[in-house]
């Protein structure tokens, strides 16, 4: 059995803070790095993102990358919130 001291629990927290914090938008959603920093703007800039329930979730990424107007937007987060299923039929051109 080991022991481990207050001291040593205290640094280890700290370590992990640290990688935690290191962690960027682009690896926690697993997408690429241009995507992330439209999302990271527009947490700091878009009022509908700051307290959004979805912020940091594959909603967040469809929401603010595939919609393309404000009403898609509205649309698509009023029926994400009432659980209404339905499927994405983005056209890439």
């Amino acid at each position: 059995m080991a022991i481990c001291y207050r001291d040593d629990l205290i640094r280890f927290r700290d370590e992990l803070n640290k990688f935690i914090d290191d962690v960027n938008t682009a690896e926690i959603l697993n997408i690429p790095i241009e995507q992330a920093n439209k999302l990271d703007k527009a947490f700091q800039e878009d009022e509908k993102c700051k307290n959004c329930e979805f912020k940091m979730t594959h909603t967040c990424v469809d929401c603010l990358i595939s919609m393309e107007s404000p009403l898609e937007r509205n649309l698509f987060l009023e029926l994400r919130r009432n659980k209404i299923n339905f499927f994405l039929n983005i056209i890439l051109v």
